[in-house]
């Protein structure tokens, strides 16, 4: 009975991050969505079906430093998330996908001029979103 329960807290906690239509989602963010929901999950087995699906595949994590804040998110079949490198807000969290030709040359640079290759599924750069950035006058 005990697996049929983990199937059910599994289909759950995954049906939150496919409706995130590819969100990045912390794991508080997911228990508080499971919460509105009316099948709230405990902390523990969030993050044990979260490692359940990192490990099978069905999800991808951005690390932040620090585990409760890292994001989680849906791995569509197909996706191209692996060919970008993402932008994160240190004041709200806002995570953005980026796709832009000189960051293309800047991994260019670091494979050729200091044999280095960069992980784009796994490369976040901070700083601040235009929302949360002091307007100047």
């Amino acid at each position: 009975m005990r697996s049929k329960y983990n199937t059910q807290q599994r289909a759950q906690l995954l049906a939150v991050l496919k409706a995130s239509k590819g969100k990045h989602l912390t794991a508080a963010q997911i228990g508080n969505a499971l919460q509105a929901l009316g099948t709230p999950l405990a902390k523990t087995t969030i993050y044990r079906q979260l490692n359940s699906m990192l490990a099978s595949g069905e999800l991808r994590r951005l690390p932040t430093g620090n585990q409760e804040a890292d994001c989680y998110q849906y791995v569509e079949k197909n996706s191209n998330c692996d060919s970008h490198l993402h932008l994160r807000c240190d004041s709200c969290g806002e995570l953005q996908h980026v796709d832009c030709i000189e960051l293309d040359i800047v991994a260019k640079h670091f494979a050729e001029e200091h044999d280095f290759t960069l992980n784009p599924a796994g490369t976040v750069f901070t700083g601040r979103c235009a929302k949360c950035r002091p307007k100047s006058c």
